[in-house]
């Protein structure tokens, strides 16, 4: 949820290894003008999130003329996983507030989510 490539080359080769992985995507656009508040918001998050087991993300940014195009890829070893952490999120006082926030500079309050699996 920072830069793209943050955090990945740390576990990016015991990612590689196992045989099927689960991977949420977010798609969203920042204001240029939040992109600051943006990364303090994120990196907070992304503190969670790791301390409740996910394995591994990515972040893909666009810069536009008047926004940010943001692309998140977050990476749990299997569904079933990925729905334990979220429970466990989803718990945690830190991470309403933090959404809150977030919520306040997603540009045209538009996510898009998807899922995917490897094989």
């Amino acid at each position: 949820m920072i830069r793209a490539g943050a955090g990945v080359g740390r576990n990016i080769r015991n990612v590689m290894g196992r045989n099927a992985m689960f991977v949420k995507l977010y798609k969203y656009q920042i204001r240029r003008a939040d992109l600051q508040k943006w990364e303090k918001i994120n990196n907070a998050a992304n503190k969670i999130y790791e301390h409740y087991g996910r394995v591994d993300f990515e972040t893909l940014l666009r810069k536009e003329k008047y926004y940010i195009e943001v692309i998140e890829l977050n990476r749990y070893a299997s569904k079933n996983i990925f729905q334990k952490i979220i429970k466990e999120v989803d718990k945690d006082r830190r991470i309403t507030k933090l959404y809150a926030s977030f919520l306040k500079l997603v540009y045209k309050n538009k996510i898009l989510e998807d899922e995917f699996e490897t094989t």
